[in-house]
């Protein structure tokens, strides 16, 4: 995710507008055909059995950040298991 987003930055900057747009539907669909169908639950097992406060709060802050990430490339919360 990491490598496609900055490449997408990258082609950005240098204003060459379809491969951007090539890596955004490359980043929509690695978010929307596998990320969002295991990494909320992944997030939610590890807030619920935390021994330390911190990687709950680190995995509910990457729930929420791939919740929106999903919410703005045009993914539902329905993609997500319960």
């Amino acid at each position: 995710m990491q490598e496609i987003t900055a490449n997408e930055a990258a082609a950005l900057e240098r204003k060459d507008w379809e491969q951007a747009e090539k890596l955004q539907r490359i980043e929509e669909e690695f978010v929307t055909t596998h990320m969002v169908k295991w990494v909320p639950k992944f997030c939610r097992q590890v807030q619920d059995r935390a021994a330390f406060p911190f990687y709950g709060v680190i995995a509910s802050l990457t729930e929420n950040f791939l919740l929106s990430e999903a919410a703005m490339l045009g993914a539902t919360r329905n993609s997500s298991p319960k």
